[in-house]
């Protein structure tokens, strides 16, 4: 149990397949994007002679090996809390937003593992994730790989202004977001009306596109 902090591109996800190796035990792998679960399986389907699950982008089968996103793990995981016997949150800092500590609270699975570039954050969820999964077991920052393991870099902030169309589709987007949440009369006041979004998104295509 606990967190490996790692930067971007330095093998998380390889340590993380050595471990459901090693355990060789049923493992769902949670992650924040539909992007990240496709990759997710592409690395799984090399590494493992076996069908993987997926829970999410339009799918809900579940295998020995099963992906899934934040959002799909949080509606399964009363249904599922006792399949799995060990887990792992990529990009573990979203499992300090108050909708998602519930996934890692109902999974009964007695091994946990986060991954993230960055286990300390400003709004204190490293510190749930500590009490969820463990705390940080392995650390290093992208200083320490630079230049050997890394390639050097500059981090710089660059705004982009948007074209006249591109702002058009996102105030488009924002208000479709804006006049369901206002109708439904969700405030965002509170955690759990996050929670009620995601519960609505599972059977409301308003809510969906939202």
């Amino acid at each position: 149990r606990g967190v490996l902090e790692l930067p971007t591109g330095t093998g998380k996800t390889v340590i993380a397949i050595r471990a459901m190796v090693d355990l060789g035990v049923p493992t769902l792998v949670v992650v924040p994007t539909v992007d990240l679960l496709d990759q997710w399986q592409r690395e799984l389907e090399t590494e493992f002679d076996v069908p993987i699950g997926r829970f999410g982008g339009g799918e809900q089968r579940r295998e020995a090996i099963t992906v899934s996103t934040y959002d799909s793990a949080y509606l399964k995981a009363e249904d599922v809390g006792d399949a799995f016997e060990f887990v792992v949150f990529d990009e573990v800092h979203h499992l300090g937003g108050e909708g998602y500590r519930d996934v890692a609270r109902l999974l009964a699975a007695p091994a946990r593992l986060g991954l993230t570039a960055t286990f300390e954050r400003p709004d204190g969820a490293h510190e749930t994730v500590a009490e969820l999964l463990g705390d940080r077991v392995y650390g290093l920052d992208a200083d320490d790989l630079a230049g050997e393991h890394l390639a050097p870099y500059d981090i710089r902030r660059i705004e982009v202004e948007l074209t006249p169309e591109e702002r058009e589709r996102y105030d488009e987007r924002q208000g479709t977001f804006v006049e369901y949440v206002r109708d439904a009369g969700i405030t965002f006041t509170s955690g759990s009306d996050y929670q009620e979004l995601v519960k609505r998104s599972g059977n409301d295509p308003a809510a969906r596109e939202a």
